[in-house]
């Protein structure tokens, strides 16, 4: 006689059985598992990189790759609120490498109640270094930003600037160019 048990099916019917029971499982837990790994931040600081093409706007720019390393401390003690920290980029292409190392200065607005999820406007003020091409030039460099991030796991961070505007003041007037970055991190 054959007991009517999981492990007395064909090794097909076992695995089908298994993938349910865990299709199953992973259906129904997805708002934990979201709350879990979404969960407010509670970690003030963090440290950043992003990638991304720079697009000159004016005719004084040049389209370029973009890097970007930040670090920023929020005054409220946690991952949302106003925040000051230091930026630098690099760009390269086109002939030239520019450096645009600064202070900058985040508010993430955390825009669903009890989920690491912000929209966070920025501005940065401070030098924009073009070199190559057998010159360099020095200007003021400003950036008027603005990107989506989530804070995975109070831990990690990952954000999408769709809009950053660098601006570039000298003797030679105003240059312009748009930035588009992908950015990821850890919170401390």
């Amino acid at each position: 006689m054959m007991l009517h048990s999981p492990f007395n099916r064909p090794l097909t019917t076992r695995l089908l059985l298994a993938a349910a029971a865990a299709t199953g499982l992973t259906l129904a837990a997805p708002d934990a598992v979201a709350g879990d790994i979404l969960a407010p931040g509670t970690r003030p600081m963090w440290v950043a990189g992003a990638i991304g093409p720079t697009l000159g706007i004016s005719n004084l720019t040049v389209n370029q790759f973009k890097l970007e390393q930040e670090f920023g401390y929020h005054f409220s003690g946690d991952s949302s609120g106003p925040a000051i920290g230091a930026s630098i980029g690099e760009s390269f292409g086109s002939g030239f490498t520019v450096l645009t190392p600064g202070a900058k200065f985040w508010w993430d607005i955390q825009i669903i109640d009890d989920m690491a999820i912000y929209v966070s406007p920025s501005a940065k003020l401070g030098y924009g270094g073009f070199f190559g091409g057998g010159t360099s030039v020095s200007a003021f460099n400003w950036e008027l930003a603005a990107e989506g991030k989530v804070v995975l796991g109070d831990r990690g961070m990952l954000f999408f600037r769709p809009v950053g505007v660098d601006f570039f003041a000298d003797d030679n007037g105003l240059a312009v160019r748009y930035d588009i970055m992908l950015g990821g991190g850890v919170t401390l």
